[in-house]
């Protein structure tokens, strides 16, 4: 036995699928349920409209410390799930998938780690997860697209989804740098500005949150569709 039957062999035997429903669910449980309560620093509620997820993570925030802990422990859950998802495709845009989906899943580690408070070491976070997200869905989705007859483990419609996930992550990534540098005040940063005074409907963190939950729910429906699959793909 080779190693990636192998591999194989062990995440099967882990069940890595359901860890990829785990690990999203960890983190979409810990982003809503830090809202609750949430007071910003004008003493206003936290609405998704006009703030950005990682506000949720600062200091000030009451949720912070469920926030950032979801992110971790999500986070480091979504790993085993996207490595084990890279040997279940098999092709080799599978792997490198699992490979770049890995990185992106140990940055947001890393955004819980260092977070809004330590500005610089959570932009490199955030930025490892946006950029590595964004490729890892558009390798995985070509992954799924040039699966051979009589060998698809997931199903090729999900190829759709993931170019909207891929979209709408070129979309806020685009937004951010087209931001001319002088546009916010020094101690502002255009991703995570601690500001008293936004507007009541902000494109900037709308897309961040369309970025965020369509990954996590891209990772969730490939997770379901390999739970519901896997036994027969494996006869």
């Amino acid at each position: 036995m080779n190693f990636p039957e192998r591999a194989m062999t062990f995440f099967n035997k882990i069940r890595f699928e359901l860890w990829g429903i785990v690990g999203g669910a960890i983190v979409l449980a810990g982003m809503f349920l830090s809202q609750i309560g949430f007071t910003g620093l004008a003493d206003e509620p936290y609405s998704m409209l006009n703030h950005f997820v990682s506000e949720l993570g600062i200091s000030v925030a009451e949720g912070a410390w469920l926030f950032n802990s979801s992110l971790i422990v999500g986070g480091a859950i979504l790993a085993v799930f996207l490595l084990g998802t890279g040997f279940y495709g098999g092709n080799r845009a599978a792997k490198i998938g699992a490979i770049v989906g890995v990185y992106a899943a140990i940055s947001t580690c890393f955004v819980g780690v260092f977070t809004a408070d330590f500005l610089a070491g959570h932009s490199v976070a955030a930025m490892g997860f946006f950029f590595g997200g964004m490729i890892a869905v558009l390798v995985f989705t070509i992954s799924i697209g040039i699966q051979k007859e009589g060998q698809v483990k997931i199903p090729k419609k999900i190829v759709y989804p993931g170019l909207v996930v891929i979209g709408i992550f070129a979309a806020f990534l685009i937004y951010i740098f087209s931001i001319p540098r002088g546009a916010f005040s020094e101690g502002e940063n255009p991703l995570i500005p601690l500001i008293t005074e936004r507007p009541a409907i902000w494109a900037m963190p709308i897309l961040e949150w369309a970025a965020i939950l369509g990954v996590v729910a891209w990772m969730v429906v490939v997770a379901a569709i390999i739970l519901k699959n896997k036994p027969r793909a494996a006869n």
